[in-house]
């Protein structure tokens, strides 16, 4: 959305939560901003680029932005691998019915393929874990 004030123009972008994923067009944004001679002005945060230190310190964001984005990254995978460690089971629980899995186990051990097993529960009219047929 542009915006018309008396001193020139502003350009107003809605808030993106995750920053990182917006580096590219953080980066962009800046460039068009001291190329065209026009602030960056976060209404959310104190970040201004109307000096040359605020313009720095948004470079400098834009810049540690994949740093942040990859230690989010190994920070979540470390939770992860604490819960599964932890018998924490992860993930849609199993919406199928025990007897159905025991079936499934059952005949994979025996040799039989898993388009075989589904064939044998669609001709049962077992339905899948999601409730709808194997196509």
């Amino acid at each position: 959305m542009r915006l018309t004030v008396a001193t020139g123009c502003a350009r107003r972008a809605p808030k993106r939560d995750r920053p990182a994923q917006a580096l590219l067009d953080l980066a962009s944004l800046l460039a068009s901003a001291q190329k065209q001679g026009w602030a960056l002005v976060a209404l959310d945060s104190a970040l201004a680029t109307t000096t040359p230190a605020a313009g720095a310190t948004a470079n400098l964001l834009a810049t540690l932005a994949p740093c942040e984005r990859q230690l989010n990254a190994q920070r979540t995978q470390a939770a992860l691998a604490r819960a599964r460690a932890q018998g924490v089971r992860l993930g849609r629980p199993p919406t199928m019915p025990a007897h159905v899995i025991e079936r499934i186990k059952r005949e994979r051990k025996a040799g039989n393929s898993l388009a075989k097993i589904a064939n044998g529960l669609n001709s049962d009219r077992i339905p899948t874990a999601q409730g709808g047929r194997r196509r």
